[in-house]
């Protein structure tokens, strides 16, 4: 079932009329023609007010005042999204321009035009390639990520027994600079109870350091 045409109008608005009859009902593939119509109409005509949409579907349709009011609601649903479906009109327009032009073209018995729109189709249609299909979740292969300390695996060329040259150069600078002191770190000497505990009831502040 469709929300009162919402849940159609957003997936097929541009969708071809073809198309819509094949897959809805006569009465909801009409209501998303006339919703796409007067989406466009709305964005022509931002400053427009209800009453003025009424009349003109009204006229342009020859609906009811409660039909056009139904397909208001639906156009403004579907205005917060104006970017995509402004894309999606546009591609349907040059589908449509398109299509008639390669009708003119035949009616004309111009093949040049008629090989030109056609071209122009199916490069915009990408006809000329294969589908993309998506892997199922469960058939896709995670890669194998092993840890290595190898650079080799970067293109970096490996310098032969490193860390034996690590050890060499660390003893010749210690006995370049003699004044460096090498020394065992020392755990601080510090209270962390009192330095980081819970302050004292009724105290805000900590007491200041005595000089």
């Amino acid at each position: 079932m469709y929300d009162s045409g919402l849940e159609a109008c957003r997936n097929d608005l541009y969708t071809d009329s073809e198309q819509l009859y094949r897959k809805y009902p006569d009465a909801l593939a009409r209501k998303i023609e006339r919703v796409r119509e007067m989406h466009q109409w709305f964005l022509s005509n931002p400053a427009a007010k209800d009453a003025v949409f009424i009349s003109e579907c009204v006229s342009r349709f020859g609906i009811s005042r409660p039909t056009a009011y139904s397909d208001l609601s639906i156009v403004k649903a579907l205005l917060p999204h104006l970017s995509s479906s402004s894309k999606e009109f546009d591609r349907w327009r040059f589908r449509q321009m398109t299509l008639r032009t390669f009708e003119i073209a035949e009616a004309r018995k111009d093949a040049r035009s008629m090989a030109q729109a056609a071209a122009n189709y199916a490069r915009y249609l990408n006809i000329d390639k294969e589908d993309e299909s998506d892997i199922p979740v469960d058939q896709i292969i995670p890669q194998p990520f092993v840890p290595t300390d190898d650079p080799s695996v970067l293109g970096i060329r490996q310098i032969p027994n490193i860390r034996e040259r690590i050890r060499e150069l660390t003893e010749k600078y210690i006995k370049e600079i003699p004044d460096i002191e090498d020394i065992e770190a020392e755990d601080a000497d510090l209270d962390e109870n009192n330095l980081f505990g819970p302050l004292p009831e009724n105290q805000d502040t900590l007491d200041p350091v005595d000089a």
